[in-house]
């Protein structure tokens, strides 16, 4: 009864609005944009023109339909969760202005990654496999477990006296026993090792709603919930992630305590009461709007407003409801939520088109019935701003770009883990037909808690026991059919202007650019770089004309029918000018003309003859001779001192011109006169043997050095003669008696001779 209601005054109100409104006007056959219904989730309703999550300008034109279907899968946080949804949509436009929508959820999983970060984990009725989620944790043999909380004081008595313990409390793992929904009146434990001292005395039990909220409230805070919620209100605990024991002293018993915890509860505001890893639902949300554009059908500029209602179909008046709540159904506000959404768009080009919005979804609280129609949560409004640009490359193919966000505001139960989606959406519409189509994109969570909280020192910052999210990875497929009224037809003028352009000339020369080595060639004459341009229009009906020039190189100056054309700095070719006669009425004349372009040639100037002077050139003066160092050699046998001196009288005779330099020096031990004796007997050896002058040949007793030595020279005629270089003073020198030779025997030559 109460959805039939609330739908019934929507449609009702909806059938005003377009009464009046009844126009019809055809779309220009030449437009290549084509109209499809929006997929929604993730925030923003589905099923309003435009295009995957952003309202575009346009609406249904009247007696317009579509039938719609899509896969959107999305990722939400905090808890890591992932989101699939099949929304089927339908929308009819009533005018050219106006058009009707409605949206539901054929279907709905959510899968949650990381339950320990989620408070609705948390609840009475809700056992977690502890060590699967926490392996690091000892829990005994029973892994099956309530987990750890922070949570508002439960009714405690104590002989027969209530409430001696109040505020914030810790309860421990394993501490809550499986109570059902709606909770109240169930024990809460027995708290033993969550705070200090034996309380084995105590009994514990989960209250009712208290504070100024319990009777209910639709947009106010929420009730609070002793034993069951956090001392912030709702019906959502505080989390522990982590938690420690501290050891027993002779005063103290052993303490479980928390280690890493939230006082505020952390929730998904899309599904607040998930408890499931993977929760499945069908047909529970249900949303019914209408969009109206202010701004003529065929404006390039769109600018309107999207008001919907939003409803659910499970709430927490029953087990049932608050059962498919913790499936992830919806949020399941009992009054439904109220939103209006204003868009507006551009027509930039004729493939370019950009689409904004912003708009508030103000959210009503889930309230139960069996608690006294108290509110379980003070859920968050919605903040919605987006933009979107698409590019219809022809009538068939529509590539999309969309960046979304939804920042949740207003009064609210604080959340631990706060999280405001931002997404990112690129993909592409497909239309076979203007009624026919299909979509496909790829859809991305760009603020996921996985890697972006930083501390001041720029390092990854979590608490301890956070498990971070991960794949931020979505998609979105749709398919779409209806029906769509035809084009408006293409209407020829009657009486379009004429025109035809006159180019003066219509030949150019220009200057020849050359370096300074060349010159133009000769018998060619610059023309200048202008030319005086004339369209020659008429139109039948006597309208004004306007005039729009264009050209494929140089540039236009002037306005209207006679403008000139600058052609300065221009490669030679051919270059059109055309030119653009509109009536201003819709009716478009064309004329163009051609102009060629050349440039005088250049040549090298010719560089005439230079005379040259006669200049008598000195003949350089050749180096003086020198003398040369044919050989040396120290005490050697004989034989071989006669064959060295063999190849220098050699020498002496093929160059008849030069003298030989004989140099003898004693060795710092030998017998005395040993230079000279030396020398001698080389010269005797050149002069008898070999028959050389003996006037050619020169001996010089150049002193002492370390070893007997003999040098040759060769010294050409008018060279230096060369001077000895002793490195053994005379002082230095031991004098040694020469061995007495043995008589010689006969018939056998002494090599020593």
């Amino acid at each position: 009864m109460r959805l039939a209601r609330r739908a019934s005054v929507m449609a009702l109100t909806l059938l005003v609005l377009c009464a009046a409104v009844s126009a019809q006007t055809l779309r220009p056959a030449d437009d290549p944009r084509n109209t499809a219904p929006t997929v929604g989730t993730g925030g923003p309703v589905g099923g309003p023109t435009g295009l995957f999550t952003i309202y575009d300008g346009q609406t249904l034109r009247k007696g317009e339909f579509t039938f719609s279907i899509a896969y959107s899968n999305f990722d939400r946080d905090p808890g890591n969760v992932d989101i699939t949804e099949v929304p089927v949509s339908f929308q009819i436009g009533l005018s050219d202005h106006l058009e009707l929508f409605f949206n539901t959820d054929a279907y709905r999983g959510v899968k949650v990654n990381s339950p320990q970060n989620l408070s609705s984990f948390y609840l009475p009725n809700t056992a977690i496999n502890t060590q699967q989620l926490f392996p690091n944790g000892t829990f005994g043999p029973n892994r099956l477990q309530s987990p750890g909380a922070i949570v508002l004081a439960p009714i405690n008595v104590i002989n027969g006296r209530t409430g001696q313990i109040q505020g914030t409390l810790f309860r421990p793992f394993g501490n809550q026993p499986f109570v059902q929904f709606p909770f109240v009146g169930g024990s809460a434990g027995n708290f033993q090792n969550g705070i200090p001292g034996n309380n084995l005395r105590f009994t514990f039990t989960l209250a009712g709603p208290t504070g100024d909220n319990a009777g209910g409230s639709n947009f106010g805070a929420a009730a609070n919930f002793p034993g069951i919620g956090s001392v912030f209100g709702s019906i959502l605990p505080g989390v522990v992630l982590t938690q420690r024991v501290v050891p027993a002293t002779l005063t103290t018993f052993a303490q479980v305590v928390p280690d890493t915890f939230t006082v505020a509860p952390t929730y998904l505001p899309d599904a607040p009461f998930i408890s499931r890893l993977y929760g499945e639902s069908a047909f529970s949300t249900f949303s019914i709007g209408a969009k109206f554009r202010f701004t003529g059908p065929n404006n390039p500029f769109g600018i309107g407003l999207i008001p919907f209602y939003r409803f659910y179909a499970d709430t927490a008046d029953d087990r049932n409801g608050f059962n498919q709540m913790q499936r992830g159904a919806s949020p399941g506000g009992s009054l439904g939520d109220f939103g209006l959404i204003g868009f507006v768009d551009g027509r930039l080009s004729r493939s370019v088109n950009v689409s904004a919005n912003v708009g508030y979804i103000l959210n009503s609280n889930p309230r139960s019935e069996l608690l006294g129609d108290a509110a379980l949560l003070d859920r968050p409004d919605e903040l919605l701003a987006g933009v979107g640009i698409d590019f219809p490359v022809n009538r068939h193919f529509q590539p999309i770009i969309e960046v979304k966000s939804v920042q949740y505001v207003g009064g609210r139960t604080p959340n631990a883990f706060h999280n405001n989606p931002v997404d990112f959406l690129a993909g592409v519409r497909i239309f076979p037909r203007r009624w026919l189509g299909f979509s496909a994109a790829y859809r991305a969570h760009m603020t996921q808690q996985g890697g972006r909280i930083f501390n001041d020192r720029g390092q990854a910052d979590f608490p301890r026991g956070f498990v971070r999210s991960q794949d931020p990875h979505g998609y979105i497929f749709q398919f779409w059919a209806g029906r769509r009224n035809e084009r408006a037809p293409t209407v020829v003028p009657n009486n379009p202007p004429t025109t035809a352009v006159s180019a003066s000339p219509s030949r150019v020369v220009l200057a020849a650019d050359c370096p300074p080595d060349q010159r133009p060639r000769e018998g060619c004459v610059a023309t200048g770089s202008t030319v005086q341009l004339a369209a020659n229009a008429t139109d039948p009906d006597g309208d004004t004309l306007l005039y729009t020039w264009s050209t494929t190189g140089g540039r236009i100056t002037g306005d209207g029918a006679n403008v000139t054309w600058d052609l300065s700095g221009v490669q030679p070719g051919t270059y059109t000018a055309s030119v653009e006669v509109d009536d201003g009425c819709g009716c478009i004349a064309f004329s163009s003309t051609t102009v060629t372009v050349e440039r005088c040639e250049c040549e090298i100037i010719p560089i005439p003859p230079t005379p040259q002077p006669t200049v008598e050139i000195p003949q350089p003066t050749p180096p003086p001779p020198t003398p040369t160092q044919f050989d040396t050699y120290g005490r050697i046998a004989r034989n071989d001192e006669k064959a060295r001196l063999d190849n220098f009288a050699i020498q002496l005779q093929n160059d008849p011109g030069a003298q030989g330099y004989i140099i003898a020096y004693g060795g710092r031990r030998g017998p005395a006169g040993e230079a000279q004796t030396r020398a001698d007997f080389a010269k005797n050896y050149l002069v008898n043997s070999r028959g050389i002058d003996p006037g050619r040949l020169v001996t010089v007793d150049g002193g002492f050095r370390e070893e007997a030595t003999t040098e040759l020279w060769l010294v050409p005629g008018g060279a230096t003669p060369p001077t000895a270089t002793p490195n053994v003073d005379a002082s230095e020198v031991q004098t040694t008696r020469p061995p007495r030779r043995a008589p010689r025997r006969r018939g056998r030559r002494d090599d020593d001779e």
